[in-house]
C-alpha cells in the first residue's frame, strides 16, 4: 500500500505539471512516450489511478467529474492536454475520443470530457487496464469545422504497474 501511494503521488505531481503548467507545445518533436504531435497538434498524455481523482469528494457532488470513478480494481483515467503547434495555445475547443487497446486486442472507444482547471481546459475520462500489457491509447481530436480528425497514437507500458 505504501508503494502506491508514493506511486500515487509521484503519478500526480507528474499529472499536475503536465496539466497545470505552461507547457511549451511549440517543439516540433515530442521528447516522451506521453506527448505527440500531429495534424498542428501536440498532445500530452497523463494516466493515473482512479482513486486519486476520485478520493476527494467534490464540494458540489452533482460535478463529480465524468460522473465520478468506476468502482471496482484495475480503474484509470486518462488526461489529455491539448496545444496547438504553432503558437503554443491551449485547445479548449474540441471533441476528443480514445480508444485503449491491450497487445492484439480492440478495446472500446471512450468520450473524453472537457474539465475546466485554473482558467485553462484539459480532457479527460476513466478508462479500465485489466492486467499488465503493453497499452496502445489511440487518442482522436476533432475541431470544430474540421474535415477529420487528428489521430495521435501513445504507448502505455502498464507491465511495471
Amino acid at each position: 500500500m505504501k508503494d502506491l501511494s508514493r506511486r500515487a503521488v509521484t503519478i500526480a505531481i507528474a499529472a499536475s505539471a503536465i496539466v497545470g503548467a505552461g507547457i511549451a507545445a511549440t517543439t516540433a518533436k515530442a521528447s516522451t512516450d506521453y506527448a505527440r504531435s500531429a495534424g498542428g497538434l501536440t498532445v500530452y498524455l497523463g494516466v493515473l489511478p482512479a482513486e486519486i481523482v476520485g478520493g476527494h469528494p467534490p464540494a458540489h457532488p452533482e460535478r463529480r467529474m465524468h460522473g465520478g470513478p468506476p468502482a471496482g480494481p484495475h480503474r484509470y483515467h486518462l488526461i489529455a492536454s491539448i496545444f496547438e503547434m504553432a503558437t503554443g495555445e491551449r485547445i479548449s475547443d474540441a471533441a476528443v475520443t480514445g480508444k485503449v487497446s491491450g497487445l492484439g486486442l480492440s478495446g472500446p472507444e471512450t468520450t473524453f470530457e472537457p474539465m475546466p482547471l485554473a482558467d485553462t481546459t484539459t480532457y479527460g475520462a476513466f478508462i479500465y487496464l485489466p492486467g499488465a500489457d503493453l497499452y496502445t491509447i489511440l487518442l482522436s481530436v476533432r475541431r470544430p469545422g474540421a474535415t477529420k480528425p487528428v489521430l495521435l497514437e501513445f504507448k502505455y507500458d502498464h507491465r511495471r504497474e
